[in-house]
């Protein structure tokens, strides 16, 4: 198991994939800080991003919230 797995850091690509959406629309996601913090694993020449278990469980909540408050309305 590598560290990044288990500290709880989520690849781009499994994140697109929970999310049912383009590793393009991730990178949108973090640069718009939806994400939370993300953690750079990667090396001096090369950037390997990770978002944390915590961010994209809060990005959900917040995307569930507003769904069930634009019902309600």
């Amino acid at each position: 198991m590598t560290a990044a797995r288990a500290a709880g850091l989520l690849s781009i690509p499994v994140v697109a994939d929970r999310l049912g959406i383009s590793r393009t629309s991730v990178y949108d996601l973090i640069a718009r800080g939806d994400l939370g913090d993300v953690v750079d694993v990667g090396t001096a020449t090369r950037s390997r991003v990770r978002v944390t278990e915590a961010g994209l469980a809060a990005c959900i909540e917040r995307r569930t919230h507003r769904a069930r408050r634009g019902r309600a309305a």
